[in-house]
């Protein structure tokens, strides 16, 4: 039998024994609450990312950033240029501030 052929006679039979199978009333109920919950989250985190967007608009950063960029890569080349600026802004963000 050449796998075509092979392939299919599992369909044929696929199509004539499997079934969809829905679960009992517990897991579906289980399932729409984390749905649910899903939802809610992007709605809310919709919300406060149009704020956070706001807010880094107009963040301060640090004036010397460029120069901090260029010695970070001196000393970890293995570095991208944005990974440097993730690894300052990270380390010298006062988190405090933001709430």
């Amino acid at each position: 039998m050449t796998a075509p052929e092979f392939v299919a006679f599992l369909e044929g039979k696929l199509a004539v024994h499997a079934k969809k199978i829905v679960p009992d009333e517990a897991v579906i109920e289980a399932h729409a609450r984390r749905i649910w919950e899903q939802i809610q989250a992007e709605q809310r985190c919709k919300e406060i990312l149009e704020q956070i967007h706001a807010q880094a608009a107009t963040a301060l950063l640090p004036p010397d950033l460029v120069a901090r960029v260029q010695d970070l890569l001196e000393k970890e080349p293995e570095l991208s240029w944005d990974q440097a600026v993730a690894k300052i802004l990270d380390s010298s963000m006062s988190w405090e501030s933001l709430a």
